[in-house]
């Protein structure tokens, strides 16, 4: 029969393997820490150097920027009547897109009546004031009283758009437009229809907004 007394009695030799790895605890940990703090030296520069890069990067996307646009304007205010009128062309197309992506998003993202009646005020830096009391974009979705928006559940979602630009006249400011829509509308508990819209207007590239914005035909509608 075994003896377990005997098993919780350390000899000599236990006794000083104890002690020796009490002793070497300490200084393993002294040189766990002395290889993190390379490590951790070593990330910190690997993060300032990724910080440095991207302020870089930013400075030199600023600088470009500023450069095409100097080079804008000097061809705008070119003597050569053919160079300040493609010159023109090129700014007012530019513009039209740009002012179209952050336009129709907001006229074709609703899904309550708080939400649509929101886009009159948020579409105004894009609009000319005569086109904030325009039927077209900012019906009224009462019905006999009621909010019919949120009563029936619609909601409208957009998707994409493509806007091309007539060509510019060197005596106005004022360019022809025409926008194809493309987004989804349905009701609650019903799959939504892809619709495709197109609007006709007319865009100041002086004012970067739009003058006259009516809506023209429907392509289609679809699932």
């Amino acid at each position: 029969m075994h003896n377990y007394r005997n098993l919780h009695t350390w000899t000599p030799f236990y006794k000083y393997l104890a002690l020796l790895l009490l002793c070497l605890i300490p200084v393993l940990l002294l040189a766990l820490l002395y290889i993190q703090k390379p490590f951790n030296t070593y990330q910190n520069q690997l993060n300032y150097l990724k910080e440095q890069q991207s302020i870089t990067q930013t400075k030199i996307k600023r600088k470009q920027s500023l450069l095409d646009y100097e080079q804008a304007q000097k061809a705008l205010n070119n003597s050569n009547p053919k160079v300040r009128l493609s010159a023109k062309q090129i700014s007012a197309d530019t513009d039209v897109q740009n002012v179209s992506k952050k336009l129709f998003p907001i006229l074709l993202n609703y899904s309550s009546s708080k939400e649509y009646s929101a886009r009159k005020n948020k579409a105004k830096p894009y609009l000319a004031p005569s086109l904030l009391n325009s039927e077209d974009l900012f019906l009224s979705d009462k019905d006999d009283g009621v909010n019919y928006i949120s009563t029936v559940g619609l909601s409208s979602s957009f998707i994409s758009l493509n806007a091309s630009t007539g060509t510019v006249d060197d005596k106005s400011d004022v360019v022809p437009v025409i926008v194809t829509v493309t987004y989804k509308v349905g009701f609650k508990d019903k799959r939504a229809a892809k619709v495709i819209d197109i609007y006709s207007g007319s865009f100041n590239y002086e004012t970067n907004k739009f003058v006259t914005l009516t809506f023209m035909n429907n392509l289609s509608q679809g699932v």
